[in-house]
């Protein structure tokens, strides 16, 4: 007698090109944020300060945006996004714009990847 039990397959396979958006994200909010804590005195000296916070605090959170990416998860890529948009106006308010080109080309990609996953995304953090 075989065994009747079936196992539902995992719907949520990244595949190359949303795996490959997701890594390069990841490596870019690992290095942001590490340039970021690194040179902070400089940040500090070369910025005012509220631009300076808010560009660490945002680099943090989009770090941990990246990461509820990789688990599925609706929010994060909103978080993402927004993250972008407010660093891209702390640019764009200290007059260097052409700073926030890392951040508006990591948006894009997220934008060009999600859509056809985002059926298979949750609003919370799925663990699978």
């Amino acid at each position: 007698m075989q065994n009747q039990s079936v196992v539902p397959a995992i719907d949520k396979v990244r595949g190359v090109p949303f795996a490959t958006a997701l890594i390069v994200l990841t490596i870019g909010a690992i290095v942001i944020v590490c340039m970021y804590v690194l040179t902070w005195q400089r940040l500090v000296f070369l910025y005012p300060h509220w631009a300076a916070y808010g560009l660490t605090s945002f680099a943090i959170l989009r770090l941990i945006s990246v990461i509820g990416i990789w688990l599925w998860s609706r929010t994060a890529v909103v978080l993402y996004l927004m993250l972008t948009l407010a660093a891209t106006a702390i640019w764009f308010k200290i007059g260097l714009p052409a700073q926030s080109i890392f951040g508006i080309v990591g948006a894009a990609l997220l934008i060009i990847v999600v859509p056809s996953k985002w059926s298979r995304m949750t609003w919370g953090v799925d663990r699978y």
